[in-house]
């Protein structure tokens, strides 16, 4: 909120008391001569900043009226700036085919047709989304658009003929819209389907209205019907009923700012009130006449600033100095004062603060110990997650709680501070996953695993705990629900049990069950061996049938599991051509005899090449010699 009320406060400074003579109508010509001006539009953050619509163009003063300098030549029935004044719409109204919205976001440099349409004559234009935009026009009903590019007509319930004038209200997350008709107020709820209902005056000419004075709900609405009927009426509930304020002929316009209504008839000039339309007090010093059709209205600090669209003569000024006030006393009203809080999102409200001078902000503040915080809003409540503090929580901890409301410098503490006392709750119950219940692991790496546990109060952290047979517990501290342990220290054969434990601002709970398991050795092949004998590339003589007994050894393999026995697979074989053609021999020893011509052929002369390894094999565990050799089988006859 800072950031935009520093430059205004400066801007309305200067415009206040620089451009404006305090309690009389001065004219603020030049540039733009004594025009008759159809309507006025002051930027909303930059009082300086005023457009003006007349039927000899579009005109711009960015210094409260002292120069004017043209933008556009159309006739201009309605105009809208943007609060950085970079947006400008208007409603050419003459009856061409030139007739319609026009745009610029330059801040007036060029202009382009946003949406031609036939007597355009009112526009309104949803402050939070410059693509939503309303138009009344003369005789052709009501035109929208929601999203600055497909238009639609929405007649359904409007009476026939002009739309003099539409304001909009955001309010409960709905927009609703005003139309100022021959026959009244109408009212609808922007939507897909814009249905209009009539709210009153009935049968009576309006001129304008007027939203926003001293409520969410309370309409201004002035009648021009040219009968004794004529006056500003005023319903405080959205239209539903209705009172007089001030009976007068001819109403042709109303605006509004905290703490002020000003209206304009033709019959006694222009009048504002300060007590909700109760009395009114006459402004028309130095007015040439009472043909007044548009008001501009802005309150700062210390004065009203009121622009005038005369009928003939211009643009006026007219400064209304007002005392400055602190923002209004108020209440808090939730939680309750001495309410237990579960913690986790608590909304906090209070009564509304109200200020002349402007909007109020809010601050939420809260002390817990010697911590504190604050929470700055626009809004009369706040959601605060209060599990997300930071701060550490315990079953009945204190908390004070209390408001105030700013506006300008002017700062406003609620009647009375609160407390409230928190009403922590435990994590919910939760599994283990695994190890299962009566799983055995090896010793080495093991995955734990558990359910997640929640608590409204906050983040849940963990305790691992394993207990060892012969020491202390293995414990650790996590955030997450998994942990890899090295069990390596552990006995094989042993049996343990292991749990977790969920904790969140200071309540704990352990799991529904612990699991128990138990330890085996992990699975581990036998170890490297060599080959002994023959050695590699012996040549051995097997022409002797009776005689040739070949004899094979090799080192023992051990394996590291004592529960576990080692056993062999030889493997003898011969290379013939790309194929191996050979034997497989399973041993429960490291030496093993063979006859040569029982397993291989032999021919007179030959000289054959066999080659031979071992594998060690332990339950599904194998390993192979380190080298496998080779001999020569020699047949010399």
């Amino acid at each position: 909120m800072k950031n935009w009320i520093i430059p205004s406060i400066i801007s309305t400074f200067c415009a206040l008391n620089l451009y404006a003579q305090d309690n009389q109508w001065v004219a603020r010509n030049n540039g733009l001569g004594n025009r008759t001006v159809y309507c006025i539009e002051m930027q909303a953050n930059n009082p300086d900043v005023l457009v003006a619509g007349t039927a000899q163009g579009l005109f711009r003063t960015t210094n409260g009226g002292q120069q004017w300098n043209q933008m556009h030549n159309a006739t201009a029935r309605a105009v809208w700036i943007s609060p950085n004044g970079q947006t400008i719409m208007f409603a050419f109204s003459q009856g061409s085919r030139s007739d319609g919205i026009w745009i610029s976001r330059n801040g007036g440099q060029n202009f382009d047709v946003y949406q031609w349409m036939m007597w355009p004559y009112s526009l309104a234009v949803d402050p939070a989304n410059n693509n939503r935009v309303f138009v009344g026009t003369r005789d052709q009903g009501f035109y929208y658009t929601l999203d600055g590019q497909n238009w639609n007509q929405a007649n359904n319930g409007l009476p026939g003929g002009m739309i003099s004038h539409l304001s909009l209200k955001n309010f409960n997350n709905q927009t609703h819209l005003f139309a100022a008709t021959t026959r009244g107020v109408y009212h609808c709820i922007v939507g897909n389907n814009i249905q209009w209902n009539s709210i009153g005056p009935r049968n009576l000419r309006i001129g304008q209205t007027a939203l926003g004075f001293d409520g969410d709900r309370d309409i201004f609405a002035g009648t021009n019907d040219e009968s004794d009927s004529d006056g500003l009426y005023f319903s405080e509930d959205f239209g539903q009923n209705w009172d007089i304020s001030r009976w007068c002929w001819w109403v042709q316009a109303v605006e509004t700012a905290p703490g002020i209504v000003i209206f304009a008839s033709r019959e006694i000039g222009v009048l504002r009130s300060t007590d909700n339309g109760e009395n009114w007090t006459l402004m028309n010093q130095q007015l040439p006449n009472f043909d007044v059709v548009d008001l501009a209205i802005h309150r700062g600090n210390n004065a009203v600033l009121v622009y005038c669209a005369h009928n003939g003569s211009g643009v006026y000024s007219y400064r209304i100095p007002v005392e400055g006030q602190p923002p209004s006393r108020f209440d808090l009203e939730e939680p309750d004062n001495g309410a237990e809080i579960s913690i986790g999102p608590v909304i906090f409200r209070w009564g509304e603060s109200e200020d002349p001078n402007g909007a109020v902000t809010y601050t939420l503040w809260l002390k817990k110990d010697n911590d504190s915080l604050s929470r700055a809003t626009d809004d009369n409540l706040i959601e605060v997650n209060i599990a997300r503090l930071g701060w550490d929580w315990a079953r009945g901890d204190e908390v004070q709680w209390w408001v105030t409301a700013a506006q300008g410098g002017d700062i406003t503490e609620c009647n009375e501070r609160f407390i409230f006392y928190a009403q922590t709750q435990p994590p919910q119950d939760f599994r283990l996953l695994e190890p299962v219940n009566g799983d055995t692991v090896e010793n080495a790496e093991v995955l734990f695993r558990w359910e997640p546990s929640q608590d409204p109060d906050g983040e849940v952290s963990y305790i691992w705990l394993l207990d060892q047979p012969n020491g202390p517990p293995l414990v650790e501290v996590l955030d997450t629900t998994a942990l890899i342990a090295d069990l390596s220290g552990f006995f094989p054969g042993e049996t343990t049990v292991w749990n977790a434990l969920a904790c969140s601002q200071g309540d704990t709970i352990w799991c529904e069950e612990q699991f128990r398991f138990h330890i085996k050795l992990r699975e581990m092949p036998p170890e490297a061996f060599d080959l002994l004998h023959p050695a590699n590339d012996t040549t051995i003589n097997i022409a002797d049938t009776t005689s040739d007994l070949i004899t094979m050894n090799w080192q023992r393999s051990y394996d590291p599991n004592p529960e576990d026995t080692v056993s062999y697979c030889l493997y003898v074989y011969e290379i013939i051509g790309q194929i191996e053609v050979g034997h497989q021999f399973t041993l429960d020893d490291t030496i093993f005899s063979f006859r040569y011509h029982d397993y291989f052929p032999v021919r007179p002369g030959s000289f054959t090449l066999t080659h031979w390894y071992v594998v060690a094999i332990s339950d599904e565990d194998t390993t192979y010699c380190n080298e496998r050799f080779r001999f020569i089988a020699e047949n010399p006859e």
